[in-house]
């Protein structure tokens, strides 16, 4: 029975999730809009792009804030090369 409670807790949990997920794509899209370029990759919270850039005002010193900075070294080791499809 506790076991049968902890799954039904688990399962309701979910649209959660993928609620916050989806926000958090949709502001990604929203920030690639703003930024064009080519995107090359998108990690979490990060955009890959390179290319013909719009420089967009930054803020590093709030939480959360939108911030340029240089490919980190776990980035630069991803394979980036578009996939193709069957």
């Amino acid at each position: 029975m506790y076991h049968t409670k902890k799954v039904k807790s688990f399962q309701n949990d979910l649209p959660v999730f993928y609620a916050i997920y989806n926000i958090s794509a949709m502001k990604m899209h929203q920030l690639y809009e703003q930024v064009s370029g080519k995107l090359i990759g998108v990690f979490t919270d990060t955009l890959v792009v390179e290319g013909d850039v719009n420089k967009i005002e930054c803020n590093k010193h709030i939480i959360g804030g939108i911030r340029e900075t240089d490919i980190k070294e776990f980035t630069q080791l991803t394979d980036t090369t578009p996939r193709t499809t069957k």
